[in-house]
């Protein structure tokens, strides 16, 4: 690890009143794969809230009805990415990449299959 990158972990172990520059903050942000922070407690509320309305089968409803897996993504909170996570979707800031999460997890699971990250 570089001198500065040795500051910065020195640093952070000295801060750990839960401020964001604790270590675990500093290891989240610098790991080199893409790391999110996210809640999944409203699509869970929503998916409930689809069951109970009648419908049994999401996964037919999401072919069905394309408009649907945006509507799940949507109800997604992005706590946190790191620095890894804005290069692979080639974005210029966080804020910037939660405002399009919905866009690009769309085209993503488009290109793969819709139906097996929100019903699985």
């Amino acid at each position: 690890m570089s001198k500065s990158g040795n500051s910065k972990v020195l640093d952070c172990k000295r801060n750990r009143d839960g401020s964001k520059c604790g270590l675990y903050h500093f290891l989240f942000e610098n790991a080199p794969i893409s790391l999110w922070s996210m809640d999944f407690s409203r699509l869970k509320t929503y998916l409930n809230e689809l069951e109970h309305s009648g419908i049994r089968d999401i996964r037919a409803s999401l072919d069905a009805n394309p408009s649907l897996l945006q509507e799940c993504l949507s109800k997604v909170v992005i706590n946190d990415v790191n620095l890894q996570t804005l290069i692979l979707f080639e974005a210029a800031s966080k804020d910037q990449l939660v405002r399009h999460f919905a866009d690009i997890m769309g085209r993503q699971e488009s290109a793969l299959s819709n139906r097996d990250s929100i019903a699985a």
